[in-house]
């Protein structure tokens, strides 16, 4: 169950989002809620098979999920392992997954598990396709992400999907200068030279021409 950021923490005031949360119903935000989600389906899934087949099939599903994020994070170590290039894209969706303790928490991680210099990208979500009742991504959010990821260590944090936001450019960790700008797909300048930060000769991990 996603327990969503509905709240103001520390007050734990409502905000307006738990209005848009209960209207879509995209979310349980009770155990009590999400029990009565699971019975309906155990009581559909009965109908054609034995209540304990039901249930063995929807746990299955339970593990899939976590085996999920097993692999995903083992893929994450592997790779960042090896010599090959890794970098995170994050897709931060309203009610979903914009809690900034969770982004803190898996900040830490990338960190302790891939290196400080792996770099991550959180990006906006927009309605389209499948998923057309949930509001696209604050900038507040994915700023505040990015805010996050950078307090914890994290070198090389872009905001995506906002074409213009300097959040999109690299940044030198060492002088703070602008090392590769962005504006949407393009590259509007290159301040790296033989690897190194033009400014002040700080390493920028990268694959440079």
């Amino acid at each position: 169950m996603h327990f969503t950021t509905v709240v103001t923490p520390p007050q734990g005031k409502p905000t307006g989002r738990l209005d848009v949360v209960k209207a879509a119903a995209v979310a349980r935000l009770t155990q009590e809620d999400w029990q009565k989600t699971r019975d309906k389906m155990l009581a559909t899934c009965g109908q054609c098979h034995s209540r304990n087949f039901a249930r063995a099939e929807l746990e299955k599903g339970d593990q899939m999920i976590r085996e999920t994020d097993r692999l995903m994070a083992e893929a994450i170590r592997t790779v960042a392992k090896s010599k090959v290039w890794l970098e995170i894209v994050y897709l931060v969706i309203p009610t979903l997954n914009d809690r900034m303790d969770l982004i803190r928490e898996m900040a830490k991680w990338v960190r302790g598990e891939a290196g400080e210099h792996v770099p991550v990208h959180f990006s906006r979500f927009n309605p389209m396709y499948l998923v057309k009742n949930l509001p696209p991504t604050p900038l507040s959010t994915l700023e505040s992400a990015r805010r996050t990821a950078l307090e914890e260590g994290l070198r090389f944090v872009y905001v995506g999907n906002v074409p213009g936001h300097g959040g999109e450019s690299t940044y030198c960790p060492g002088c703070g200068g602008v090392a590769v700008g962005r504006v949407g797909y393009s590259v509007e300048s290159v301040r790296i030279k033989k690897g190194k930060c033009e400014k002040c000769g700080t390493p920028i991990p990268g694959i440079w021409a």
